[in-house]
């Protein structure tokens, strides 16, 4: 701690050579200085040292605690938070859809970048197929609030309020989607459906309504 810059250069020297272990063991010493002044340059370039070449639950624990010691130190934190996103992107860039893995990295990265609906995308289709509706819809739904042409996202919905019965909602849904010509063929089946269930009830103007519709 008395000279950081010295062994700094030393450490990337060290990763230099392929001495990864040894460097590694420089720049985790380092982080745990009192840096100030000038020497704050370097909290940085540590990070990302550190951070980068750690294996991922090692390093999920080094981010947990630098975070608790960096409050106050803005630039570092947001670099800390860069960070932890770059590595949870390659994490989960590595993990089937179907891992249980795969949906609590998806959150975590969420947190971090809430405007990925792909991903979003992807998770509310996992909930979808494990018949976790609750979960689906509000996935669904957030991606139809920011992007509501998003045919994959209509799609899910639609087949989810199909699936409990609420027919009338999914009618709905598609005459307000800016790609209804997409779903005609599906309209059409619901508007049979709803004047078949009216016919059964002896409902007939009503009946008529959904036939003049179809």
């Amino acid at each position: 701690c008395m000279e950081p810059y010295a062994f700094f250069q030393v450490s990337q020297a060290l990763h230099s050579l392929r001495a990864r272990r040894q460097a590694l063991e420089i720049d985790r010493q380092l982080l745990s200085c009192s840096l100030e002044g000038r020497e704050q340059g370097l909290y940085i370039p540590l990070l990302q040292s550190v951070i980068l070449n750690l294996p991922f639950e090692q390093a999920q624990h080094e981010i947990a605690r630098q975070r608790t010691e960096m409050q106050g130190r803005n630039e570092a934190l947001a670099e800390l938070s860069r960070l932890e996103l770059q590595l949870l992107r390659s994490r989960i860039a590595g993990i089937s859809p179907d891992d249980p893995e795969f949906a609590m990295l998806a959150r975590q990265i969420l947190r971090h970048a809430p405007e990925e609906d792909a991903l979003r995308l992807t998770m509310a289709w996992n909930c979808f197929e494990a018949g976790d509706d609750v979960c689906a819809e509000d996935l669904f739904r957030h991606i139809l609030r920011n992007n509501p042409a998003d045919k994959s996202a209509l799609e899910g919905l639609v087949a989810l309020l199909e699936r409990q019965g609420r027919i009338k909602e999914a009618i709905t849904l598609i005459e307000q989607a800016p790609s209804t010509a997409l779903f005609l063929d599906t309209l059409s089946r619901f508007y049979r459906a709803s004047a078949a269930e009216l016919f059964a009830q002896q409902e007939y103007s009503q009946t008529l309504f959904w036939l003049d519709r179809y």
